[in-house]
């Protein structure tokens, strides 16, 4: 933590923003970025200074830039570019950036570190606060009504009943989950086989919904969205991108907290399956020792005879106060990749002699959007070397020509970058 807290300092500009290529970028900080880094580091103070010490000053600087240019009607600016879009999850323009940059304001104050000595953080709130309560009942958007709900009950807006009153009104109620997501478009776009069934944007709003109801102490409807968050996790414990793992990591963390008890009685958890036509059985145990330690069971596969099923019971002879998550994770390999209907790649390679050869590359968006930032990598095979670059950049395609020559025990891997196609 104390290497990825100093690495995050060399992004900071002098104001106190933060940009992907920190001052050498030659650019403004980014507000999203700024709020994004503060919040973690707000969140970090909490570990206390044994742990890791954070600098409060430099929480400050970053504060202060971010309520040195807020609009007067209480919304943030973008002043700055978020390369990856992705990254920024749902929260990067409009409502949503105002909101997500009040929640990390919110969480500065509950910072044990005296972040708000002038007022100026408390002032940035309630100016943000008026806009989002003026802009509730216009919201359409599940993810703006998700975390400016969150945001409201964070301030403890008079209108934050409401807030969750349009909020309820957008969830999806099933057997035994409750999740919130934004309607599918007409055509779906598929473009990897694995590809998840929701959107990362859905894991996130109904993270900040969750979050809403721990705020409440209503554990009754968090455990529904509980268990639709657990059922979207990867194999590795994590969500889809960045900003939804995040959120949702966060919601779900709050809630082991809520729900704690610092004692229980041990929890025994049966698997069991069928496999080469023999039944199979294994046990793991969960207690005091092993509460946060991940277990694993490998179920092997006989032959083609995959399991149909996997039967999975957890019982106990006391009192257990908590969740435990079960999952089963399937592995396989995938033959053939579906084509991207968002990016178009090709090369072609001219022979020059028996030593030599011209690779021409060309990548170009086809869908007629703008990208943020995409990164071609050109891999050689052992013996060759890049020795003459013959074209660069055309148009709005990226159409790169290199020269190689063969050499013996050398091997070299070149990177080609174009930003915005």
């Amino acid at each position: 933590m104390l290497k990825g807290y100093q690495r995050e300092l060399t992004y900071q500009h002098k104001d106190g923003s933060y940009s992907a290529f920190g001052e050498s970028g030659g650019k403004s900080g980014s507000m999203w970025l700024t709020a994004f880094v503060t919040k973690c580091f707000a969140q970090s103070t909490h570990l206390g200074s044994d742990i890791i010490a954070i600098d409060p000053q430099i929480i400050k600087k970053s504060i202060s830039w971010i309520a040195s240019i807020q609009n007067k009607n209480g919304t943030f600016p973008e002043p700055g570019v978020v390369f990856s879009k992705s990254l920024q999850g749902g929260s990067g323009t409009g409502v949503a950036l105002t909101a997500y940059v009040m929640i990390t304001l919110l969480e500065a104050l509950q910072s044990p570190l005296n972040l708000d000595t002038d007022g100026m953080v408390s002032s940035s709130i309630s100016k943000a606060q008026l806009y989002l309560e003026n802009e509730l009942n216009q919201l359409t958007d599940p993810y703006e009504l998700a975390i400016v709900t969150y945001a409201l009950h964070l301030a403890n807006s008079p209108q934050k009943d409401n807030a969750l009153r349009l909020l309820e009104q957008r969830a999806i109620t099933e057997s035994l989950t409750t999740h919130w997501e934004r309607p599918k478009p007409a055509v779906q776009q598929t473009y990897y086989s694995w590809q998840r069934d929701t959107d990362a944007v859905n894991v996130e709003m109904t993270s900040y919904a969750l979050l809403t109801y721990q705020l409440r102490n209503d554990i009754s409807k968090s455990l529904p969205i509980v268990r639709w968050l657990t059922s979207q996790r990867g194999s590795q414990g994590g969500f889809i991108s960045t900003q939804d793992t995040v959120i949702a990591l966060q919601a779900l963390s709050n809630m082991a907290a809520v729900l704690y008890s610092p004692t229980s009685a041990p929890v025994t958890v049966t698997v069991g399956w069928t496999s080469g036509g023999r039944r199979h059985r294994a046990n793991v145990t969960i207690d005091d020792s092993t509460r946060i330690l991940l277990q694993q069971i490998e179920i092997p596969i006989t032959g083609n005879d995959i399991p149909s099923s996997v039967e999975i019971l957890a019982r106990t002879n006391g009192n257990f106060s908590g969740i435990a998550v079960a999952a089963v994770n399937l592995n396989y390999n995938v033959g053939n990749r579906i084509d991207s209907d968002k990016l178009s790649l090709n090369y072609r390679v001219e022979l020059i002699d028996d030593k030599s050869f011209i690779l021409t590359v060309e990548f170009s968006r086809i869908d007629g959007q703008v990208g943020g930032m995409t990164l071609v990598s050109v891999g050689l095979p052992t013996a060759t070397l890049w020795t003459k670059r013959v074209q660069t950049t055309v148009s709005s395609a990226l159409r790169w020509r290199k020269r190689v020559t063969k050499r013996s025990l050398i091997t070299m891997k070149s990177w080609g970058q174009r930003r915005g196609h």
